[in-house]
């Protein structure tokens, strides 16, 4: 038992020692013993981290770092422009022009004789400083070494006398070698513990003094430069703190006036458990050798009224629980219990962070999770609680604590008030292993999982496997290693099939590798795919004849496919890689694993008729992919009509795309919304599937056109009726295409041109365009689709780079012989291209040479060659001179409709916003970049009303690279501002409590018929009402709907209404 409650100490104490308000990332990595030290002078601003958030606190410091900590705490300047730079120019010591930024530091501690050199008359700035130099420093700051006791072959032994004197080393290990180079941790130890020290005088009569014999008005340097006080107090779940802070009344004690807090040290429990622990072995731990009492208990933040008594000869009686934290702090009188417990929950959105024009938060990171906190056998049954930060991601299974007592403010949705809720505070992400029961326990709290036994955690909760014994379900455990839940291991388990082959042998199977949605790999035993409706099975979307094929042998390249027979479905594999091709990447299935390991790859159910049941992953060629627009749209062709269906996607979507490398080979790189690469429009293959918010939550993308596989560049010729022409065609937005013919890339290609491309090129021939966006040509007879293009000028134009393709717009130029000088608009030099071997091409094609009066009169463009040499041209092109771009961009956008805008809990900052995307992308659509644009008017002083759409009025503000600017006026939006479901729960909740149509003496018939005509405008559908309370007059009822909004889904709202007075 001893052996037992050692481990259980150990264990909890590591856990549970002292944390502090500093917040670095490596918190963990600090000494306990020096934690309190590092968290205070951090809070301070004396002695911070690195940028990266982290301490390092292990690691060494130089003596100019040390100088610069003294300097804040011996002057209190802790500004981030102080004052020291003053001091820059102090040359003491021989090495300080190479002390950089530290010399002002250095400067002022040597003119203040706190630090001194070495006898070479050097600083050594960037030399480690080892334990008794920081003594020195800080003891000489406090006001010793007046008669020179820091100097001499004994210096450092006066050192280490004054410093045990004064309990500057209390914290520190006797066997620490202060000659050594000392950690940031130790020196952070040794600077806290002297600045608490009262300052000396030096006397002739009787030697270091401070104020109890000269009656000096001395103090600490921590209360003469920070006024550093502390004193005792509780955090959130009842643990004694020390608060360090800033007194506020100058009477040299902490009280609830000082609110300026440095840092709150949480206190190390004198004994720890995390299992039900006997009394007897309490008081060990404790030292009570016969009673003492409880006097104080918290549970889970909130102060009970309860107490009770350790006996240290009770064997029986227990305290705690497993899984259960229960710590014990002596105070006044006994003993205070803290309990703590710890609960199983899933993230159900991540919600970032939202700013105004002013980087005001007008809406928190958060995250909205589900704590099951009840006994349950499906994950229906939990409470909603929110947290600060959104540190995991959607799906994500995590432990955390929730408070009885504290509250957190958190606003929850843009521009609403902030709304108070429990604390709850996240422990970290709960670790999970997959397996079946292989033993039944009926009268004990435990599991045996494959054969290895488990307790089980106090909140056990979330039980969906019950007494099941066969199959396998994903097991969570807490941070001591009990079974706090499980689950069917199928909710997020989704994966590609990366390649298969069949295994011969007395056990022959289908061994497959599976791609899942992070990029890991794992070989499984397959046992059933469900088939593709394409050819043999392995082609396009999902075939309900051909779901749960059983895989099986088969020889040639013929028999590998999904086929249905008259009496099974099968799926079949050959023993050989080269048959098996079309298997590779075939789909994205969801993973079910059977209790012996092998997996059916699902994507759909099907009924006893056939039909299908459920659909898992769903199927879509022809799609589009618009990070910007966050929409996955799916084009559908009927005949001559083109639509398109779109679905949303969101930060927390995860994308899988499957691409080949150099050798041909095909990989898998998992990207987010954010960094997902660019594709042509209409050219992706995809597999996805949607979660209940109606947001799609994975994407495997099997095929795609990278748009630059086309063409980077495009210009535009001499416009005939032969090479540019308007081909009708109503599958196509706007009713047709140009089919024209012009440079891509310096080669003559026919590509099919969008209405506005086209008539941006039509108008502007002659210039040089980027390809801003491709699409696949479904007619071979053209090189693509070219949707939009963009000017290539002085604002948006590249430097050469090795071994890539840029162009060069020549704002002005020199040239002599085949070297041409391009410069920018300040008369400084770009680029210097060698342009012996590049191809001329103008407007006409009579010009095939550049020459020194066509640098002058004509634009010209540089596109590099794609080679390591430097500045190396491959394609000359010549045309008119480019005009003033802010200019021709106001008379571009002027006038324009800018189309429908449609957000969500939107404020005016939200629609200015996406009303200068709608101005950039019609410029973009008219060739137009490289300049900026921002709303100068609108005609209203607030976003539309929630839930209503609004034609509202712009005028921008131009912007070229130049610097000059103009207006374009008369834009017009229909802006449409929707709810969110938060935002439309709290505007039903706010109409019910507004509500004075319930009245004195109405049945609950009438009062419920008053509040359905009162919601009408909300539009929703099932609207079901309940009214609890009497219908009295002044009686508060409860009144609580549940209805269907069409876009939202369901949403729910109850509220307290006053009855009124019948009239």
């Amino acid at each position: 038992m001893k052996k037992l409650l050692a481990m259980v100490l150990a264990l909890v104490m590591t856990l549970s020692l002292a944390v502090s308000a500093s917040a670095f990332k490596d918190d963990k990595d600090v000494s306990a013993d020096y934690a309190e030290a590092v968290a205070v002078l951090n809070g301070m601003d004396v002695f911070k981290g690195y940028e990266d958030g982290s301490f390092k606190p292990t690691g060494n410091i130089t003596r100019a770092e040390v100088a610069t900590i003294i300097y804040r705490i011996y002057t209190g300047d802790v500004a981030k422009n102080d004052k020291s730079g003053l001091y820059s120019t102090y040359n003491k010591f021989s090495d300080m022009t190479g002390a950089g930024w530290a010399a002002g530091y250095i400067g002022y501690c040597a003119n203040a004789e706190l630090v001194k050199g070495y006898p070479d008359g050097t600083f050594k700035p960037s030399g480690n400083v080892t334990g008794y130099e920081v003594l020195a420093m800080i003891l000489r700051a406090v006001g010793y070494d007046k008669n020179g006791e820091f100097s001499g072959a004994d210096w450092s032994l006066n050192v280490a006398k004054y410093a045990e004197q004064l309990g500057v080393l209390k914290n520190v290990a006797k066997t620490t070698n202060l000659g050594a180079p000392a950690t940031r941790e130790l020196v952070a130890e040794i600077l806290f513990r002297a600045i608490q020290q009262p300052m000396v005088t030096y006397t002739p009569a009787f030697g270091y003094v401070t104020d109890k014999v000269q009656k000096l008005d001395q103090t600490s340097l921590g209360y003469k430069n920070f006024k550093l006080v502390s004193g005792d107090g509780t955090d959130d779940w009842g643990r004694p703190t020390t608060i360090w802070a800033k007194d506020a009344n100058a009477n040299a004690k902490y009280d609830e006036k000082d609110t300026t807090e440095y840092a709150t040290i949480v206190a190390t429990p004198d004994a720890a458990f995390h299992v039900a622990t006997t009394e007897c072995d309490i008081c060990e731990a404790l030292g009570i050798k016969k009673t003492d009492k409880i006097v104080e208990i918290y549970d889970n933040g909130k102060l009970t009224k309860d107490t009770d008594t350790l006996t240290a000869t009770e064997t029986k009686d227990t305290l705690g629980a497993q899984g259960q934290q229960i710590e014990f702090y002596e105070v006044d009188d006994g003993y205070r219990m803290v309990i703590i417990d710890t609960y199983l929950a899933k993230v159900n959105d991540v919600v970032t962070e939202k700013v105004d024009s002013k980087n005001h938060v007008t809406r928190d990171d958060y995250l909205e999770i589900r704590v099951f906190d009840a006994e349950t056998k499906t994950e229906a049954n939990y409470t909603t609680q929110y947290v600060a930060g959104n540190d995991y991601a959607e799906g994500d299974y995590i432990l955390v604590n929730v408070n009885k007592s504290a509250t957190t403010k958190i606003i929850l949705t843009n521009n609403a008030s902030a709304s108070v809720k429990p604390l709850v505070e996240v422990v970290g992400k709960a670790d999970s292993f997959e397996g079946a029961q292989s033993e039944i326990w009926y009268n004990a709290n435990k599991h045996t999982i494959d054969k290895t036994e488990y307790n089980d955690a106090e909140m056990f909760l979330l039980n969906m496997a019950g007494k099941k014994g066969t199959d396998k379900y994903t097991w969570f455990v807490d941070q001591y290693g009990n079974l706090i839940g499980c689950t069917s291991i199928d909710s997020t388990n989704y994966a590609v099939l990366k390649d298969i082959i069949w295994k011969s042998g007395t056990k022959a199977h289908a061994e497959a590798t599976l791609v899942y949605m992070d990029g890991t790999e794992a070989t499984a035993e397959v046992k059933s795919i469900d088939g593709l409706d394409g050819t043999d099975g392995l082609v396009g979307g999902f075939e309900k004849t051909l779901d749960d094929a059983t895989t099986a042998q088969g020889d040639t390249v013929r028999d590998v496919k999904i086929e249905k027979l008259d009496t099974e479905v099968l799926a079949k594999v050959s023993t050989s890689d080269i048959y098996n091709d079309d298997y590779q990447g075939l789909a994205l299935y969801k993973v079910e694993t059977d209790k012996d390991g092998k997996v059916s790859l699902q994507a759909i159910t099907t009924k006893a008729n056939g039909d299908v049941k459920d659909t898992y992953v769903e199927y879509a060629e022809d799609v589009t992919i618009n990070p910007d627009s966050t929409v996955l749209k799916i084009k559908k062709v009927d005949g001559q009509k083109v639509s398109y269906t779109k679905v949303t996607l969101s930060d927390n979507t995860h994308f899988l795309v499957r691409e080949k490398n150099d050798n041909g080979d095909f990989v898998y790189s998992t990207y987010t919304l954010k960094d997902l690469p660019k594709y042509a429009d209409d050219s992706l293959t995809v597999y996805y599937t949607v979660g209940d918010n109606g947001f799609v939550t994975r994407v495997y993308i099997k095929n795609a056109t990278d748009e630059s596989a086309f063409g980077k560049f495009v210009y535009m010729p001499e416009k005939k009726i032969s090479n540019f022409k308007w081909i009708v065609d109503s599958s196509y937005d706007k009713g047709g295409y140009y089919e024209a013919q012009v440079y891509v890339d310096g080669e003559l290609k026919w590509v099919q041109v969008s209405k506005a491309a086209g008539e941006t090129l039509s108008d502007n021939v002659g210039k040089l365009y980027k390809a801003a966006k491709w699409n696949k040509s479904t007619d071979s007879d053209y090189f693509g689709q070219l949707k939009q293009v963009e000017l290539v000028t002085e604002a948006n134009d590249s430097e050469w780079a090795s071994n890539k393709v840029v162009a060069d717009y020549v704002y002005s130029g020199t040239l002599e012989g085949k070297v041409l000088e391009s410069r920018d608009s300040n008369g400084n030099v770009e680029n210097s291209w060698w342009i012996g071997d590049a191809k001329v091409i103008s407007v006409d094609g009579k010009t095939t040479e550049l020459t020194k009066d066509v640098l002058k009169t004509q634009s010209v463009w540089v596109v590099s060659k794609e080679t390591k040499r430097e500045g190396v041209a491959d394609y000359i092109f010549i045309g008119d001179k480019l005009g003033d771009v802010a200019s021709d961009a106001a008379k571009a956008l002027h006038g324009s409709d800018l189309g429908a805008i449609t957000l969500t809990d939107a404020d005016l900052d939200d629609v200015k916003a996406a009303a200068v995307k709608k101005a950039e992308s019609i410029l973009n659509d008219k060739g137009i970049s490289g300049v900026e644009i921002e709303v100068s008017y609108v005609n209203v002083d607030a976003a539309p009303v929630l839930g209503t759409t609004e034609t509202l009025w712009f005028q921008f503000i131009v912007t070229d690279s130049n610097g000059d600017s103009e207006q374009a006026g008369s834009c017009h939006a229909a802006v449409t501002n929707n709810y969110s479901k938060t935002s439309l729960e709290a505007a039903i909740k706010d109409t019910l409590e507004k509500m004075t149509e319930i009245k004195d003496g109405m049945t609950t018939a009438a009062a419920k018929a008053e509040v359905e005509k009162k919601l009408a405008n909300y539009d929703l559908d099932d609207l079901t009402v309940e009214v609890e309370g009497k219908l009295e007059a002044k009686n508060q009822v409860t009144v609580t709907v549940t209805g269907t909004d069409a876009d939202l889904g369901a949403v729910s709202a109850s509220a307290k209404v006053v009855v009124a007075n019948a009239q």
